[in-house]
């Protein structure tokens, strides 16, 4: 579970259960269990797994923002496959500011926030993927040939 709180992206089969166990075992959490979890779901269902030690469903997971999708178990290798490759469309650098962008605004006021924003984007302005990204997409890019 402290592992997939420090991924970007969690994606769960509906058959998953997620727990924070370690109130069992006479410790706190460690390793960004308390404090990821927290920023993740808040208080209130971060008291509930660490503090009660409550597992919850997939579904419950998608609900309280502990995961972004959820899909049937039969299905769920093929879903991560179509959702890493199409990850791998987007350019590197493009993702990793778009990721830094979002770590540096997360505790920021509005204006510097912006100005995060302004710094990300005027590396990448003149660069080729904002400029490909522009070009018009042919009918046989849209269709997958």
């Amino acid at each position: 579970m402290e592992l997939a709180l420090s991924c970007d992206f969690r994606l769960a089969s509906d058959r998953a259960r997620f727990g924070i166990p370690e109130i069992r075992l006479g410790v706190p959490p460690g390793s960004g269990g308390t404090s990821r979890l927290t920023q993740l779901v808040g208080r209130g269902w971060a008291r509930w797994m660490v503090m009660a030690g409550q597992e919850v469903t997939a579904d419950r997971a998608l609900s309280m923002g502990l995961v972004h999708a959820v899909y049937p178990h039969a299905e769920f290798d093929g879903a991560v496959d179509a959702f890493v490759r199409e990850l791998l469309t987007l350019s590197p650098e493009v993702v990793g500011l778009a990721k830094l962008s979002i770590e540096l605004s997360s505790n920021l006021d509005r204006n510097a926030a912006r100005n995060v924003e302004r710094i990300a984007n005027t590396t990448l302005i003149n660069g080729d993927e904002h400029h490909q990204g522009h070009r018009p997409v042919s009918d046989a890019k849209i269709k997958g040939i």
